[in-house]
């Protein structure tokens, strides 16, 4: 039989309502989603997308 672990982590209200709405849309519970998401980043060897910076307003970038 395959163990378990509690994993304790702090979200947003808002971003943990939002996702729960998509993930039982989608037929999962957070802890599925959550699991999923664990075992692709094991397949992939890293995080299962790609991470950037914000794009930024360009005219923030003009120095007046």
């Amino acid at each position: 039989m395959s163990q378990t672990s509690i994993i304790n982590v702090n979200v947003p209200k808002e971003v943990k309502d939002e996702a729960n709405i998509i993930f039982n849309n989608l037929g999962l519970n957070m802890s599925t989603a959550i699991n999923i998401f664990l075992k692709k980043v094991i397949y992939e060897r890293g995080i299962p997308f790609e991470i950037k910076e914000p794009k930024l307003n360009k005219k923030a970038h003009i120095k007046k």
